[in-house]
């Protein structure tokens, strides 16, 4: 289910060498915002902003995807 994004975000090219209307895509893609907070984490240049939208947008994943897979693990094991 995250596999389109992981492909459509800045993980591998830099959105600044893409076309106006994909890099804006790709910049607002949760796996680039992530992206970019390790990024910044790990050169030392990480501002506030960048760093509580990366954790913003993983607390956004934990809320959707754990109670989603809690539910299809149990309807799994019901069977």
């Amino acid at each position: 289910m995250l596999y389109p994004l992981l492909f459509a975000s800045n993980i591998l090219v830099d959105s600044s060498t893409m076309p106006k209307w994909t890099g804006i895509l790709i910049d607002l893609n949760p796996i680039s915002m992530a992206a970019a907070t390790v990024r910044g984490l790990m050169n030392g240049t990480a501002t506030l902003p960048v760093i509580m939208t990366g954790i913003g947008v993983s607390v956004l994943f934990i809320a959707i995807f754990t109670p989603l897979t809690l539910y299809l693990y149990q309807t799994k094991n019901e069977r």
